[in-house]
């Protein structure tokens, strides 16, 4: 019986694992996870010889009604749209929740006109009055659709060619769908980029925050501090679609000085507050780090907002430490001097070599996603993994591996001695007073 016990309750815990994993905890709807592994599979399955359709959609009023009534209201709003939503759908196809009031459909073997109709029932029913405790509630779709395998054959094209269609959605006044079409992606460019310059003027960018998390001690350590952009009328912008171009642009540079200082900023206030002081990882860029006032930059940052350099972390990136070494070092040399912490962000899919990466005052590596994720499938990269973190050992680093959204990837993480994580599987990215509620 006891044993019986014991399996039953495995079983059970398994299955509560395999449901955060895969499902959202508001709406209990399948998650962003589950929709990539759904369409990997439509896209590997040879047989379906219709098109597949990928809409992406947000809700256009949805932060006006969650800043007025609270995250409660909120909360039993996003239900109510996924009950809906399911309700338009055949049993074959799927809906999830990214977050937010962001929410993906996938509808397989079909054709334009029928995903067409599908779309313009959805934005029908989810214009009808919401009954929420007592209050009439009103919202509106915007939806954009990518097809397969017109506009792509993975997974992250597909999401992307959505994603430009649903932002001219909203440009062109909310409240509708469209299809993608290549010629929304110069024009959307051109458009995004007069934006991102007057966003930075509007200060339209804030910061939310990912905890990391000691392996051994299962507590947060620390956490990195991640840019989010929130374009008026249009909601907020995915950080793939702006940061490649704010690089392109050399915009990244004053964007990478708002975050440093406001990580700077929150490093103090949650000192004020009695939070216990907590490492605040901060991206720095290739463009950023070589500017030449880049030293003075951060210094004036520092000595402006009364900011801790031993509670900021310097995250660096492989390409970085490929340039003139000397002049590297001698700037790295000196923020470690302030007190700043120095990590490698991404280790493991640049070209270091490991003489100059010994004579770096690194404090830590950061294992790259990419070998996180297929730990399970590739033993080639599972070995990577292992050799990094036994090399960091030799050198006195520590090392912090990012993207783990699996229990499983956790526990190979421990088993090879890793110090810390960061991922889905403890918590997403989250808005300042999320974070506080984790961290008091």
């Amino acid at each position: 019986m006891k044993v019986k016990e014991r399996t039953d309750r495995l079983v059970e815990t398994l299955n509560s694992m395999e449901q955060m994993a895969y499902h959202d905890v508001v709406t209990g709807l399948p998650n962003r996870r589950f929709m990539e592994k759904r369409v990997l599979l439509a896209i590997n399955d040879k047989t379906g010889r219709k098109k597949m359709g990928l809409m992406i959609l947000d809700l256009d009023r949805f932060k006006h009604i969650n800043d007025s009534l609270g995250h409660s209201y909120g909360d039993l709003l996003l239900k109510e749209v996924g009950k809906r939503l399911v309700n338009c759908l055949e049993p074959h196809e799927l809906v999830c929740r990214f977050g937010g009031d962001e929410y993906a459909l996938l509808v397989e073997n079909t054709t334009i006109p029928e995903i067409e109709k599908k779309a313009a029932d959805i934005l029908k029913a989810l214009r009808e009055t919401y009954y929420i405790e007592g209050f009439e509630l009103h919202v509106t779709p915007s939806i954009g659709v990518s097809i397969f395998p017109d506009h792509g054959c993975d997974f992250d094209s597909l999401l992307m060619k959505a994603d430009t269609a649903m932002y001219k959605v909203k440009e062109k006044g909310k409240n509708h769908f469209k299809i993608y079409s290549g010629s929304m992606s110069m024009e959307s460019m051109v458009e995004l980029e007069s934006s991102l310059r007057k966003g930075l003027e509007r200060n339209e960018f804030f910061l939310y925050f990912q905890p990391q998390i000691s392996i051994p001690t299962n507590e947060i350590v620390g956490v990195e501090a991640l840019l989010r952009w929130e374009r008026p009328g249009y909601g907020m912008v995915p950080p793939s679609q702006f940061i490649p171009l704010s690089e392109e642009t050399g915009l990244i540079v004053p964007l990478g000085e708002k975050v440093l200082l406001e990580a700077c900023k929150q490093s103090v206030a949650w000192e004020k507050k009695g939070i216990s002081p907590l490492r605040i990882a901060v991206n720095i860029s290739s463009l950023q780090f070589h500017d030449n006032d880049f030293i003075e930059k951060v210094s004036r940052i520092i000595k402006e907002t009364g900011a801790n350099p031993n509670h900021i972390e310097l995250e660096i990136t492989e390409s970085i430490a490929m340039g003139p070494i000397e002049n590297n070092l001698a700037k790295l040399t000196f923020l470690k001097q302030m007190g700043f912490q120095i990590a490698m962000d991404d280790f493991g899919t640049g070209y270091s070599s490991l003489h100059y990466l010994s004579q770096f005052p690194i404090d830590r590596l950061k294992i790259d996603r990419s070998f996180i994720s297929s730990l399970e499938k590739s033993q080639k990269d599972a070995d990577i993994v292992k050799l990094i973190v036994l090399m960091a050992k030799g050198m006195n680093f520590q090392v912090i591996a990012e993207g783990v959204e699996e229990e499983v990837q956790k526990t190979f993480l421990q088993e090879i001695d890793c110090d810390e994580f960061q991922g889905y599987l403890f918590s997403r990215p989250l808005s300042v007073e999320d974070c506080e509620r984790l961290l008091v």
